[in-house]
């Protein structure tokens, strides 16, 4: 992991949603553009990955390929114990 790779990292972790911290996060383009890869729990949390990434010195695109897996609660999917 790089030292950018480090900074985003800890930015994640430290943004209160616990999930973003599993991330895959790559640099390519000389660090130019992000490439974030992985699974949230919803599109909210998403968007804040993307907008957290803005914040890195020198990146000018973002690639956002988060996947949103939904878990829905038992009771709606009209399973039964």
């Amino acid at each position: 992991m790089d030292n950018k790779q480090r900074v985003l990292a800890a930015m994640f972790q430290s943004s209160g949603y616990a999930e973003l911290g599993k991330l895959e996060i790559d640099f390519t383009e000389h660090g130019r553009v992000l490439v974030l890869r992985g699974r949230v729990s919803s599109y909210y949390i998403k968007q804040r990955a993307q907008e957290i990434g803005k914040l890195m010195e020198g990146v000018q695109q973002i690639v956002n390929k988060l996947g949103v897996v939904v878990r829905m609660p038992l009771a709606e999917t009209g399973r039964r114990s």
